[in-house]
């Protein structure tokens, strides 16, 4: 049977009415102050008593108001520590209107306990229809899959840049100086291509796993480190002069690049191709993630 939402109370009884004054309105000013610290400026709260009461039963209902908001403020500390300043910016924009509400999740029996929405610059906490008051400081873990989501122009997702700060960003130097040594080439210069293999993969979604944008930045890491790291010196490269020139006459800009493009030209998962005087290192999204070992096996054969 399809769900169907409540209508709001017309009035709420006047015991009611008092629990929400004087233990939701009386005693937000703290959450709110706090979000505001967070997050650089200030927030509204538009919860409905009158559309909300019909799901709940009468005792406690302005402090299961007060810990909706209380377990959004707590969510929020944490997301702002994960995420710091690209995590504050990032939801600024996606809640653009400074506002959250409190509603029930329209999809009934199918909806998590609580979960939340971001729509219109507002940010909703949604909760399952017959569990009102339930897990509330949970609504964290989905707070940065919200904000993600939602697209920024010429900006990688939350997630994606969270993906690359943690496990691409602190470990590419030394990999790269590595390979720069072993290929005799100081002036090396590794390219991801972030934001052009990101759009690619999005594009074909639908074929990746379900956590790949958390996973981005280690992925692209991998290619560098266990493929073409890996590969250059069981290869030979490393102190063999003839194998160093001849990369360098094949490769004048010095550049290895990551790309991702529709068919590759063999069965396997990646290739090595020189085009222009780059080297690029390209996989096809179904093939992203897999075989990251073999990236780079072919140079000594393009020679």
């Amino acid at each position: 049977m399809p769900f169907s939402l409540k209508p709001a109370a017309e009035k709420l009884p006047l015991a009611v009415r008092k629990d929400v004054r004087d233990n939701f309105e009386a005693e937000k000013t703290e959450s709110l102050d706090k979000l505001t610290e967070l997050l650089g400026r200030p927030y509204t709260v538009t919860f409905d008593p009158n559309e909300l009461f019909p799901y709940t039963e009468a005792d406690g209902f302005g402090r299961k108001l007060k810990g909706y908001l209380a377990g959004f403020t707590r969510s929020m500390t944490a997301y702002t520590e994960r995420y710091s300043t690209d995590g504050v910016q990032d939801f600024n924009d996606a809640v653009h209107k400074s506002e959250i509400g409190l509603h029930v999740n329209p999809k009934g029996g199918d909806a998590n306990v609580i979960d939340c929405e971001i729509i219109d610059g507002v940010l909703n906490i949604l909760f399952k229809h017959d569990h009102f008051g339930y897990n509330q400081t949970q609504v964290g873990d989905y707070i940065d899959l919200r904000v993600s989501a939602i697209p920024r122009e010429n900006d990688l997702p939350l997630l994606v840049k969270h993906s690359i700060s943690e496990s691409y960003t602190p470990e590419i130097e030394s990999v790269k100086k590595q390979i720069a040594d072993a290929l005799a080439m100081p002036d090396l210069v590794l390219n991801p291509n972030f934001m052009e293999c990101y759009q690619k993969l999005k594009a074909s979604e639908s074929s990746m796993d379900s956590d790949w944008e958390s996973r981005f930045g280690k992925m692209f890491l991998g290619y560098f480190k266990e493929g073409l790291l890996r590969n250059v010196n069981s290869l030979g490269f490393p102190n063999d002069d003839m194998l160093q020139e001849g990369l360098a006459e094949a490769l004048p800009s010095k550049t290895f690049k990551i790309r991702i493009v529709e068919k590759l030209s063999g069965e396997g998962h990646n290739e090595t191709v020189f085009e222009d005087g780059v080297c690029f290192l390209q996989t096809k999204p179904s093939s992203w993630n897999y075989n990251l070992c073999d990236m780079g096996q072919q140079l000594v054969s393009l020679l």
